[in-house]
C-alpha cells in the first residue's frame, strides 16, 4: 500500500521488486545480512526471466500476485539458505559431533573466519582468529574472557601457529559454553533476588529489559528500545512465555547478534576516519583495560586520551568539546538531557549570571552522566588525528 500511493491496486515492476525487498527484509534477520546480499541478485535476474518483472519492464503486478511473489521469494530464500548450508558443511570436513552441533549456523561462521582468509588458503593466523571471533559476536571484548583469550592468543602469536575453521567453530563452542554459565549464574541470581521458583516463566514482552536490567549488552547496545528491536529479530518462537532455559537461549542469541552489530558500527567508524585493523586492535587493547562494562565515562576518556596523546594538553574543557562533537554523531550517550553549550560569546550580556551557571552546572551534568562506546572512543581519536 505505500508503493500504491495513487490506490490503483497495481504496482509498477521496479515498485514490486522494491516492496519484494521490503518483504525480505521484514523475515530476514540481522545475521542473514551478508546471504540475503548474495541471494538478492540472482532472486531479481530469475524473477525477469520467470516473470518478466524487472526495472526495465513495463509489466504491473496486483496484489494477488505480488502475495504469490512474495510467498515464492520466502521459500526460495529458504532453499537458498539450505543449499548454501550443505555446501558449507561439506567443505568445513567437521567432525559428524560438532558438524550436528553448529548445523544451521555454518555457512555463517564461514564468511567471518574467510572474511580474514580472502584467500581461501584454510587457515588463519592467531590475531586473525580473535578479530574473526570477535566479527561473530562470540568474543567479548571487554573483561575477563576478552583479556584471557587476547593474552592466550598473543603468546600463540609467537610462535607462528594457524588456526583451521574447525579450530574456529571449536573456539566458537568453548566460548559460547563459558558465556551461558555466566549468563545462568545471572538468570538465577535475578530468581533469588525475586524469590521465584526456577519454573516460574518470564514474558516474552520483559525480556528486552531483562537483558538490559543484567547489563548483559551494555557494550553494544544504548537503549531497551535497541534490545527489543534485537528480541524481535532472533526470537522466531511465538510463545508468550518463556522457562529459565529458553530465556537463556534467546539472551545468547541477542548478546551475540548485538556484538556482530557493534563490531559493523565500528568497522564503518574505522573505514571512516582510515584506522587500520591493527590501529583499531591496538585502540581496543587501551580501551578494553579501562573498563570491564565496555562503556568509558569523561574521566577514563581524559586518561586515555593522556596516554594516547602526551603532546596534546588535555583538560575537562577540551574533553567537554570532544564530547560535544561526538554528540550529534550519534557515539556519546547521556543519562541526563543533553544540553548544547553556550558560545562564550553569546552568553555576554544576554542572559543573568544565574541563568549562564545553571546552564554550564546541566551541561556539567550531562557529561558527567555520559557513557561513551568503543565506535564513539574511534571516532573521537580519528576527529583528533584528523588534518586541521
Amino acid at each position: 500500500q505505500k508503493l500504491d500511493a495513487v490506490g490503483t491496486g497495481a504496482l509498477s515492476s521496479t515498485d514490486c521488486i522494491e516492496a519484494l525487498r521490503r518483504h525480505a527484509d521484514s523475515f530476514s534477520t540481522v545475521l542473514d545480512g551478508d546471504l540475503m546480499d548474495q541471494f538478492w541478485p540472482i532472486y531479481v535476474k530469475e524473477l525477469g526471466q520467470m516473470r518478466k518483472i524487472s526495472k526495465n519492464s513495463d509489466e504491473t503486478v496486483d496484489f494477488i500476485l505480488f502475495q504469490t511473489l512474495a510467498s515464492e521469494l520466502e521459500d526460495k530464500f529458504s532453499y537458498f539458505q539450505t543449499q548454501m548450508e550443505e555446501r558449507a558443511a561439506k567443505s568445513a570436513n567437521l567432525p559428524p559431533q560438532l558438524e550436528a552441533a553448529h548445523f544451521g549456523e555454518i555457512a555463517l561462521m564461514m564468511r567471518f573466519f574467510r572474511r580474514y582468509d580472502p584467500s581461501w588458503r584454510g587457515v588463519v593466523s592467531a590475531e586473525q582468529l580473535v578479530l574473526a571471533l570477535m566479527d561473530s559476536g562470540t568474543l567479548p571484548v571487554v573483561g575477563r574472557l576478552h583479556h584471557h583469550m587476547m593474552s592466550s592468543y598473543a603468546n600463540q602469536a609467537t610462535k607462528l601457529i594457524v588456526f583451521r575453521f574447525q579450530d574456529f567453530i571449536e573456539q566458537v563452542h568453548s566460548l559460547r559454553k563459558e558465556e551461558n554459565a555466566v549468563r545462568e549464574a545471572a538468570f538465577k541470581s535475578w530468581y533469588t533476588i525475586h524469590k521465584w521458583s526456577d519454573d516460574v516463566k518470564i514474558q516474552a514482552t520483559d525480556m528486552a529489559q531483562l537483558i538490559m536490567d543484567l547489563s548483559l549488552v551494555t557494550d553494544s547496545c544504548r537503549n531497551v528500545s535497541d534490545v527489543r528491536l534485537l528480541v524481535d529479530d532472533v526470537q522466531r518462537d511465538p510463545s508468550e512465555t518463556l522457562h529459565m532455559d529458553a530465556a537463556i537461549k534467546l539472551t545468547g542469541q541477542v548478546v551475540e547478534t548485538a556484538r556482530v552489530q557493534a563490531r559493523r558500527r565500528e568497522a564503518m567508524v574505522a573505514d571512516q576516519v582510515n584506522f587500520s585493523t591493527e590501529q583499531v586492535l591496538s585502540l581496543r587493547s587501551s580501551f578494553s583495560e579501562m573498563t570491564h562494562s565496555g562503556v568509558i565515562g569523561p574521566d577514563d576518556l581524559h586518561d586515555l586520551l593522556t596516554e594516547l596523546f602526551p603532546d596534546h594538553e588535555i583538560d575537562d574543557n577540551f574533553v567537554q568539546d570532544l564530547l560535544d562533537a561526538a554528540l550529534p554523531s550519534g557515539y556519546f550517550q547521556s543519562g541526563s538531557k543533553p544540553m548544547v553549550r553556550p558560545k562564550r560569546e553569546e552568553t555576554i550580556n544576554k542572559k543573568s549570571a544565574q541563568a549562564q551557571e545553571e546552564e554550564a552546572q546541566a551541561h556539567r551534568r550531562a557529561l558527567e552522566e555520559s557513557i561513551l562506546r568503543f565506535d564513539g572512543f574511534l571516532w573521537i581519536v580519528g576527529h583528533l588525528l584528523k588534518p586541521v
